[in-house]
């Protein structure tokens, strides 16, 4: 299910769009009369939202992914839970086309049609919201007809992950609820495995533990026929390695700087591979392509084609990127670009110059969002409210 535009990009796409003197004044007069005092409060406001967002996302990527980890069905690289209990990592973001109910993760015991839901608690969020989230997925598994494609739902569990300092603020507000059996929703925990500081960079993987915070009442457990040697193996801690799975390097909603982090080296990658073209050449579809292929998720085609709007958007608007012709490579492709580095660079290179001042150039962006939508509102003022969705005003 594709999401709502988001409001940056209604706004550039109408500025974009409409080719008008008074339009183009009222966004030049915006920022020129922004005292200095006022920028800066702007960038440090903006600066702030960007690294604030951004580590929310590194945070729920490294708390999914080991989740994923530990539940992979994929043979001999299985996840060491899915080896041991047989439940395994069924789904991402289970109800997307259930707008009301929120859900990261399924997790499923197919020959049982037991189900467990996974929530992720965000670092800024209240545990209360995300119990009550917990517990209406919950209901829309029991409620509702058969989901999922391993046959009806049998007993079905919440799971929230919480960053270890939360655990007894989420147990509590699970047994506060009284609309919850505290036993059917469990808190998991996600720890960070510090590397020895003599290992090179190039040799480290990412390795992370999840355990079960086991301090809820467990009475009841057994009695609805959960398999308890899962929440024992887990309380025992349980290491995923990120490297040895194949896990996403982000998600749908993940920060546009993680998308740029890992579309750049793949495309330089990809360039130097191919021998199609310069290393910093792409073609719009590749990176569709390369989001369809990374998420875990199936049937996303119109979900990536959105998003790479967005982020061609976003980047061409920053000058991180610049709109080329077809005659410049041997890429498969209608509509290309190029990265916006100058001279000729090595990877490590144009990768680094790339990401040097991107906060930066998002910063500007934002700024330049405000510029905008001071001037489509002056210029609706001015024309009407309709004027903005014809051709009527330009010139």
């Amino acid at each position: 299910m594709q999401a709502d535009r988001p409001d940056w990009y209604v706004i550039l796409d109408d500025f974009k769009n409409i080719d008008n003197k008074y339009l183009s004044d009222q966004y030049s007069k915006y920022l020129d009369n922004l005292e200095d005092e006022e920028v800066d409060e702007l960038k440090i406001k903006y600066a702030n939202e960007y690294e604030n967002s951004r580590r929310e996302s590194q945070y729920k990527k490294k708390a999914l992914t080991t989740v994923m980890g530990a539940f992979l069905n994929r043979g001999p690289n299985s996840g060491e839970v899915n080896k041991k209990t047989g439940w395994e990592f069924w789904e991402l973001n289970p109800f997307e086309e259930k707008r009301d109910i929120e859900a990261d993760i399924l997790l499923a015991k197919p020959d049982r049609g037991d189900t467990i839901v996974v929530l992720l608690l965000p670092e800024r969020k209240p545990a209360d919201d995300i119990v009550t989230k917990s517990k209406e997925s919950i209901q829309s598994i029991e409620s509702g007809p058969n989901q999922f494609d391993f046959g009806p739902a049998n007993d079905t569990y919440g799971a929230i992950v919480v960053n270890p300092p939360r655990d007894k603020e989420t147990r509590s507000a699970i047994k506060s609820n009284s609309k919850i059996d505290s036993s059917d929703i469990f808190v998991w925990r996600v720890y960070d495995i510090k590397e020895n500081e003599d290992i090179s960079s190039d040799d480290k993987i990412e390795k992370k533990i999840l355990d079960h915070f086991a301090e809820l009442d467990q009475k009841n457990l057994s009695a609805k026929g959960l398999h308890l040697k899962l929440l024992e193996i887990l309380e025992d801690g349980v290491e995923i390695r990120n490297g040895k799975e194949i896990l996403p390097d982000f998600f749908l909603e993940s920060h546009h700087s993680i998308f740029l982090d890992h579309i750049l080296g793949h495309i330089v990658t990809l360039r130097e591979t191919e021998e199609d073209g310069p290393s910093t050449h792409f073609a719009k579809k590749e990176v569709e392509e390369y989001i369809s292929d990374t998420v875990f998720e199936t049937g996303i085609s119109a979900e990536a084609a959105q998003i790479t709007d967005y982020l061609i958007a976003r980047w061409n608007q920053m000058e991180v990127i610049i709109s080329i012709s077809d005659s410049r490579n041997d890429i498969e492709g209608e509509e290309f670009y190029r990265f916006n580095i100058s001279g000729n660079k090595n990877q490590s290179e144009i990768i680094e110059q790339i990401k040097r001042g991107y906060k930066e150039k998002a910063v500007e962006f934002k700024i330049e969002i405000d510029a905008m939508k001071h001037a489509l509102d002056a210029f609706r003022d001015e024309y009407g409210e309709q004027s903005t969705l014809s051709s009527e005003y330009t010139g």
